[in-house]
């Protein structure tokens, strides 16, 4: 997975994973559209154990992708019920 950190000027992060084939590919579908060619979802690749770890320490949580969204269902921070599918790609967003 893809994971990067960005930090509010309270020093509260915001954390972006990103399944690490989807990085660089852009989805639309009616209305809605994720654009992960954008510098706010490159990050570096990182272990779903520390994935996990960071997500104890983010304040804003931002998934998308199977894997990411299901790490995140996993570990008690997604409702399945509240994931949003953008042309079949998993997306869900978290305030923790």
């Amino acid at each position: 997975m893809i994971c990067k950190k960005h930090f509010l000027a309270d020093g509260r992060m915001i954390l972006v994973v990103v399944d690490d084939e989807l990085v660089g590919k852009r989805f639309e579908e009616g209305d809605l559209q994720i654009d992960l060619s954008k510098d706010f979802y490159k990050g570096e690749e990182v272990s779903e154990a520390e994935v996990v770890g960071l997500f104890r320490k983010a304040y804003i949580i931002h998934l998308v992708g199977e894997k990411a969204v299901e790490l995140g269902i996993k570990e008690g921070y997604v409702d399945r019920n509240r994931v949003v599918k953008i042309a079949g790609v998993k997306h869900a967003e978290v305030l923790c």
